[in-house]
C-alpha cells in the first residue's frame, strides 16, 4: 500500500513531531550538560545538535512555527506548575529551594564558560541564597517534628496507665557493726 495516498490524522500528527522534539531536546542537553562536567558522551555533541536541528524542521514543517517554547519547557529543571499548592511538609519549598540552588550553578556554569565575572557573581549569590532557603526548610521540618514528637510523647503521659514499681528485695545478709 502507498503511504503517500494514506490520510494522516493532523492532530496526531502535531502531537507526535511535539514530543519528538522535546524528547531530542531533552536527550541533547542531558549530554551536553553532564559533557560540560566532563561527565557525558563529547562524540555525541554534533549529532545531538543536527538532531535537533532536524526535528525543529520537521516542527516547523507540521506547525508553520519554530519550536521555541517547547523547547525551551523540555529543558527547563524549573517545575513551576506546583508553587501554589499547600505544602505542610515543606517538600515544595525545599524542591524551590534546590530549584534556586541548580539555577544558580547552572548560572556559574553558563557565566564561565563565557568569562563573564559579574554573571558568575550573581550566580554564586543565587546558589547561596538556595542554600539558606533550603537550611530554613530544614529548620522548619525539624521544628515541625520535635512538636509533633512532643505532642505524641505529651498525649502517651496522660493516657498511659501507671507501672507500679515492686520494692527492691530487701537482703538478708546481717549488717557488719
Amino acid at each position: 500500500m502507498d503511504e503517500s495516498k494514506i490520510e494522516r490524522d493532523p492532530a496526531e500528527e502535531r502531537r507526535q513531531t511535539k514530543l519528538h522534539t522535546e524528547g531530542v531536546a531533552q536527550t541533547f542537553a542531558a549530554n551536553f550538560l553532564r559533557v560540560v562536567r566532563e561527565a557525558g558522551r563529547p562524540a555525541d555533541i554534533l549529532p545531538g545538535m543536527q538532531a535537533c536541528i532536524d526535528a525543529a524542521h520537521a516542527y516547523f514543517a507540521v506547525h508553520r512555527v519554530w519550536p521555541v517554547y517547547e523547547v525551551q519547557n523540555a529543558v527547563s529543571l524549573i517545575e513551576r506548575e506546583r508553587r501554589w499548592e499547600v505544602d505542610p511538609d515543606h517538600v515544595i519549598e525545599r524542591s524551590m529551594a534546590i530549584d534556586e540552588i541548580v539555577a544558580g550553578a547552572l548560572q556559574i556554569a553558563a557565566s564561565r564558560l563565557a568569562n563573564q565575572g559579574t554573571q558568575e557573581r550573581a550566580g554564586e549569590s543565587q546558589l547561596h541564597r538556595g542554600m539558606r532557603e533550603l537550611e530554613a526548610t530544614r529548620e522548619k521540618s525539624l521544628k515541625a517534628i520535635k512538636a509533633e514528637h512532643q505532642a505524641s510523647v505529651a498525649t502517651h503521659k496522660l493516657t498511659a496507665p501507671k507501672v507500679q514499681r515492686r520494692p527492691k528485695p530487701r537482703s538478708t545478709k546481717p549488717i557488719p557493726r
